[in-house]
């Protein structure tokens, strides 16, 4: 490649540093892994006892919500409750109601709903007493089986909800590195594309008035006697091409071989099945914006007229290599590069 700076006669091929591009950052991959939490999902029980146990469960930390003198879970499934304590779960209630409301609100499925304090507790009580009949809990420990469960619960939700805030905040941190992503790529174009502008200012406009597509291909096969004389005639006068366009006496000619050439890295590959020592390329500069690339096999001779502004285009549009002559792969950064620095610098 060239050095920076691009004047009126020619134009430098930028790294991806000049244009402010970190190749690290590029191919650093964002990737974003969702596994399940495995939390208490107490409806989904079959067993009786199972089910009895959430509901009493509920129930239990319904009441305790709102008998706070009580010391123990007997002593609040016997008190009465007093003024304060009522209105507490009054106002408890008319806010889960509201809460309930809300488009998208999860209803409460095991806790009960829309009955005053005193019934709440007789309801503790009635369930309460069925798990001692069916020997879940005991009133000798003050039903403390029940609360042991409670307890396991408690802390089985607080593990769920820390690692849903790390969750969250993997999502975000995700979300951030998406966002740089998007806007160095964003940037990336930018700059490729006000480059590529530059370069077709640069060049000028293409001599001729006909359009000649990708490549303008001009491939014969000639005699080995001929080979080497197809440039010039009998007389050393330079002859036209195949379409009319004419190399002017004096145009810049650079011969390489194919061993050159692949040592470089710009010739990826030959299908033919000639020895690559014996095959040779040249490239002459016909105008200001297209080089002829001629190849030489022992025994035919190959050439194609390549316009820059398409080798950039294929270069844009992320293409590594190309078969820009037939049986010859090429690097297509390298060629631009080679070709840069030979005749447009």
């Amino acid at each position: 490649g060239g050095g920076g700076g691009g004047g009126s006669s020619g134009f430098v091929v930028p790294t991806l540093e000049q244009l402010n591009i970190s190749e690290e950052l590029s191919a650093q991959p964002v990737a974003l892994q969702l596994s399940a939490v495995d939390g208490v999902v107490e409806s989904s029980s079959e067993d009786p006892k199972q089910l009895q146990l959430v509901r009493l469960k509920h129930l239990v930390i319904d009441l305790l919500r709102h008998m706070r003198r009580a010391k123990t879970l007997s002593a609040a499934l016997s008190m009465t409750p007093n003024d304060a304590e009522i209105q507490s779960h009054k106002q408890y209630e008319l806010k889960c109601q509201e809460h309930e409301a809300k488009p998208g609100s999860r209803p409460r499925v095991f806790s009960v709903s829309g009955v005053s304090l005193v019934s709440l507790q007789m309801q503790c009580l009635s369930e309460m007493m069925k798990a001692e009949a069916a020997g879940l809990v005991s009133k000798n420990d003050d039903y403390q089986a029940i609360l042991n469960l409670i307890a396991a619960d408690f802390k089985e939700q607080h593990k769920i909800r820390k690692q849903r805030r790390l969750d969250l905040q993997q999502l975000r941190d995700t979300k951030v590195a998406l966002e740089q992503k998007d806007e160095f790529l964003r940037k990336r174009h930018d700059d490729y594309t006000a480059y590529l502008h530059s370069c077709m200012q640069t060049l000028g406009p293409k001599q001729g008035s006909s359009k000649p597509g990708i490549f303008k291909r001009l491939s014969g096969i000639l005699g080995s006697s001929s080979s080497g004389s197809s440039a010039k005639d009998a007389e050393g006068n330079a002859t036209d091409d195949e379409d009319g366009t004419g190399i002017s006496v004096g145009a810049k000619s650079l011969p390489y071989t194919a061993v050159k050439l692949h040592s470089k890295g710009v010739l990826v590959a030959i299908t033919d099945p000639s020895p690559i020592k014996a095959v040779n390329f040249e490239f002459i500069k016909l105008q200001s914006n297209v080089v002829r690339m001629a190849v030489h096999f022992p025994l035919k001779t190959a050439s194609v007229d390549l316009v820059f502004e398409e080798l950039l285009q294929m270069q844009y549009d992320g293409r590594k290599t190309a078969a820009l002559l037939a049986g010859c792969e090429f690097h297509i950064e390298l060629l631009i590069r080679m070709l840069n620095k030979k005749f447009f610098t």
